[in-house]
């Protein structure tokens, strides 16, 4: 079957939407320990201002087709008909396909495609390369890619995390502006059809000698305490020269400032590391009396995500001793 083909056995779906957002156990499958049937979204964010392709994730060889989405996450379509299909459009449209790969249509709900979010700049420059012609130059790099699979759902307005206010101070860039507009047009009975990225939270700590190697990690969010509750572990690793240990988790379990609790302590967001001394320890630390007598050290940092793309919200940190108490 020609591609022309397989598109033709495909739906029109005259609005598509794409939201990302943390996935959130239900109730009673949280007390039974049970995994959830159905992924459960809440404060659903608009993938906004993005370029992004598409495909169906069962085919051989995946071609792509390029959306963009606007301040609310709707999709438009960037690649023109098949008619015409070696210049992108001059401006997007709004009605798309959701392609199928045998000879029966495929579900309004329950399907899937494949996505692909190329980086921004990735996309500026293929369009300064290709001019006219940088739709079909892209995707023909990200063909054999297997992409996000995502399965389309009916998401509600209550879904949809509510739009920041108005900045009060002049000046200030309003940039939920479009996104506020929308959503108060919207009644709250109103379904939108939609895929939706999974989000997660993580930390990365960052180490500077390879002999951390392999090191212990225990890290308690705010709110926790060494002596009565569980930490979150990890263990540092090493891939292409970086020394490193990760975490993640949900909102839940990695909260932001304030998020959680309204304790004036929790607010600062201070996480306690606590970094259990390899079996070969760096020379730096082995100086350090106290260091070598407890096996460990502790530091505090201030965690706030502001790493943010679609996928989640990750922050950096050192995790080498770096005070003059602990080295």
């Amino acid at each position: 079957m020609t591609m022309k083909e397989r598109w033709n056995h495909a739906i029109r779906i005259t609005t598509l939407f794409l939201f990302s957002g943390h996935i959130i156990p239900e109730k009673d499958e949280q007390q039974s320990g049970k995994k959830p049937k159905r992924p459960v979204y809440n404060n659903l964010d608009p993938v906004a201002d993005q370029i992004v392709f598409a495909s169906g994730p069962n085919e051989n060889l995946k071609t792509y087709m390029a959306f963009r989405t606007n301040a609310w996450g709707q999709m438009y379509r960037l690649r023109p008909d098949f008619t015409n299909s070696n210049k992108a459009p001059r401006r997007p449209i709004k009605e798309h396909y959701i392609a199928d790969t045998g000879n029966q249509p495929v579900k309004r709900i329950g399907a899937k495609l494949a996505l692909v979010l190329p980086p921004k700049n990735l996309v500026m420059y293929c369009r300064a390369a290709k001019d006219e012609d940088w739709i079909q130059s892209l995707s023909g790099c990200l063909e054999g890619l297997d992409g996000v699979e995502l399965v389309s759902q009916w998401v509600t307005k209550a879904n949809l995390r509510q739009p920041h206010p108005k900045p009060r101070e002049e000046g200030v860039v309003d940039f939920d502006k479009a996104y506020r507009e929308w959503y108060h047009r919207k009644s709250d009975t109103e379904r939108f059809h939609a895929f939706v990225m999974p989000k997660t939270r993580g930390i990365v700590l960052m180490f500077s000698d390879e002999n951390y190697m392999d090191a212990p990690i225990e890290i308690w969010p705010p709110g926790k305490s060494q002596d009565h509750d569980e930490p979150i572990r990890s263990r540092a690793r090493i891939h292409e020269g970086t020394v490193y240990a990760a975490v993640f988790g949900t909102p839940e379990q990695l909260p932001l400032p304030g998020e959680r609790s309204s304790d004036e302590k929790d607010k600062l967001n201070l996480y306690t590391i606590k970094v259990s001394l390899p079996k070969k320890c760096p020379d730096s630390l082995l100086r350090n009396r106290r260091m070598m007598k407890e096996k460990c050290y502790s530091l505090k940092e201030h965690i706030r995500f502001g790493i943010r793309n679609p996928a989640g919200e990750y922050d950096v940190v050192n995790a080498d001793p770096i005070s003059l108490e602990e080295s």
